[in-house]
């Protein structure tokens, strides 16, 4: 008995809720001033506009082309083509637009972007979003100025409305009531262009990837990098705003930028929006903070279009590499193996070397390196000043990648990273006519050196082993210390790259005449060489010459010019050793030099 009452209860229920949602939403409708009144008090109820079908979508306060395309995974020219939408591609509230089967069967899955591995305690990750009703109107004008959007936490300014409504596009044109769009403001900026060219692509933001692409998967269109909160994001390449707004779903504070009518790039979960629609940006510039917005942590979720179709970044998009990026150091070191063979920076990345000052812009396919140029920040001596300038090194490109252009990207996304300060470079001659095409000069090195008899004497000096961590932080410490070996062309702060050359068995011994005096040096074919010098104050080195041999010399050759250790060596000629080229150096050093042998990279 009770049982049946229940469900008789239920049943009346269902039917009232199904009742209710057949009643319209009250709407209000606003008339014109100068409209008559009308016949009967009885105000007149619009037709509702018809609930969107699968495949439709209709368009909400704060929408634009740009971000329905995105969202449903699709290229706004094929939205714009099948509702008949022309430039500038207005949109209205309450307008349906048709998308397709593919944008009906996306919208079946997860929409939102992708995120973190779920942490290991097996709590759920937390998210704020807000709702694309929540935003402001908008209309989408790629081609025309567009009014800047409110600061992040600010509330929304109401739109204006023109007095007089526009034509309407073709696919509201059987909705006369539809809503008047917002007028642009008349003191925006003329409107930003496409660049002309090919995209060329730069990373967004330094951090560790928590999160990869995974074709097909709705959760997983872009790659997800975190870093800390307002920390700069970058533009990836140069391009304009299409949309700065936090309307998508699962995205937070949302930038887009296109770059060409086939590309565009996304940058979502940012704590503040720094650039407005319509602005044009160039590579490297920042456009946002990171933050959280619609996130459980501070990152960024970057995603590339192409056709409205979602892309890995990595297989397109110079990765920079520091010494947080561990998921990709085993990658480049086997590129590196792939092209030079018996170099390797895995030792040296094991023995913690790599820091701040070492950046490789590398190239992925997959998992793969194709191509990469590395930078290290340099702090050179250059005619008695200081110069703060980088070195290149590690420029490859795989050989089965040859003549696609992969090292000329790397090369020049290092270069742009640069700017203005000056830059050297070692190479070999079988590409001595690349280089200068990006602004390098090639300059003549010198050998250098002194005739001196002499036999050892006392004891030698003992040898000091720099895979002992100890010996390699006293080594960094006098490197940044050291006087430069020569005032003409010299550097200090380079320890790490000396330590380099150590971890692959490529220098002389390293011997220690006291705590603040150290010397890479051994003999060949009866002469000293003597490769590097890091002594924090002046010392006598003819007198020590003894206690650096096991056996008798007539002479010594340095790998640096020793302008301050050996004033009267001479210069036999030029150094067989590869080519170094320099750029952007002002003053030049003076002919004859040699750069110091273990600070080359």
């Amino acid at each position: 008995m009770r049982q049946g009452r229940a469900l008789r209860c239920l049943a009346a229920m269902a039917a009232a809720a199904l009742l209710a949602a057949c009643v319209p939403e009250r709407s209000v409708r606003v008339e014109p001033v100068d409209a008559p009144p009308r016949a009967s008090a009885e105000p007149q109820r619009p037709a509702p506009t018809p609930l969107p079908r699968a495949g439709e979508y209709q368009v909400v306060r704060g929408d634009t082309l740009y971000g329905i395309a995105f969202r449903h995974g699709l290229d706004y020219r094929e939205v714009a083509r099948r509702n008949g939408i022309e430039p500038p591609y207005t949109i209205y509230p309450g307008q349906v637009l048709r998308l397709g089967e593919r944008a009906a069967a996306r919208a079946a899955g997860d929409p939102g972007p992708s995120r973190p591995a779920r942490p290991a305690s097996g709590g759920v990750i937390a998210s704020t979003e807000r709702s694309a009703a929540s935003a402001p109107t908008r209309v989408e004008m790629p081609t025309a100025p567009m009014p800047a959007q409110p600061a992040v936490g600010a509330p929304p300014a109401p739109a204006p409305t023109s007095q007089t409504p526009p034509t309407a596009p073709a696919a509201a044109s059987a909705a006369p009531n539809a809503p008047t769009p917002a007028a642009a403001s008349p003191q925006a900026p003329a409107p930003a262009t496409l660049p002309k060219g090919p995209v060329r692509w730069a990373w967004p933001a330094n951090g560790k990837i928590v999160g990869t692409f995974l074709a097909g998967d709705p959760t997983r269109q872009g790659i997800a990098i975190a870093g800390s909160n307002g920390q700069p994001v970058q533009a990836a390449a140069d391009g304009v705003v299409v949309y700065s707004g936090a309307g998508l779903i699962g995205y937070g504070e949302l930038v887009i930028v296109k770059h060409s009518d086939e590309w565009l790039s996304a940058y979502g979960h940012n704590r503040k929006r720094l650039v407005a629609e319509g602005e044009g940006v160039r590579a490297g510039q920042t456009i946002a903070e990171m933050g959280r917005s619609g996130a459980s942590r501070d990152m960024l979720h970057f995603e590339i279009r192409r056709n409205g179709k979602p892309v890995d970044p990595l297989s397109v998009v110079l990765r920079r590499l520091g010494p947080d990026d561990r998921d990709a150091h085993a990658a480049f070191c086997a590129g590196v193996r792939a092209v030079f063979q018996r170099a390797d920076f895995a030792r040296w990345i094991d023995w913690g070397e790599w820091n701040d000052d070492y950046l490789a812009f590398a190239l992925f396919d997959g998992e793969r390196v194709l191509a990469n140029a590395s930078l290290t920040r340099m702090r050179l001596r250059v005619e008695g000043g200081e110069v703060d300038g980088w070195q290149v090194g590690a420029v490859f490109c795989l050989p089965e990648t040859r003549g696609r252009g992969l090292a000329r990207r790397v090369l020049s996304a290092a270069l742009d990273h640069c700017g203005a300060e000056p830059v050297l470079l070692f190479a070999n001659p079988s590409v001595r006519e690349f280089y200068p095409r990006f602004g390098f000069a090639p300059r003549d090195e010198h050998a250098f050196v002194a005739e001196f008899a002499c036999d050892p004497a006392g004891e030698v000096a003992p040898t000091l082993d720099v895979a002992d961590p100890a010996v390699r932080a006293r080594l960094h410490a006098l490197a940044d210390a050291c006087l430069p070996e020569s005032e003409r062309f010299g550097v200090r702060g380079h320890g790490r790259i000396v330590s380099w050359y150590y971890a692959n068995g490529f220098a002389r011994p390293l011997r220690a005449l006291d705590d603040d005096t150290w010397i890479t040096c051994g003999i060949r074919d009866g002469l000293l060489h003597v490769d590097a010098i890091l002594a924090r104050a002046p010392f006598d080195l003819r007198a020590a010459i003894p206690r650096l041999i096991d056996r008798p010399i007539g002479g010594i050759r340095f790998g640096f010019t020793p302008d301050r250790w050996w004033p009267d060596a001479r210069a036999i000629g030029v150094d067989p050793e590869p080519d170094l080229f320099l750029r952007g150096f002002d003053p030049l050093p003076r002919m004859p030099h040699k750069f110091p042998l273990l600070a080359q990279t």
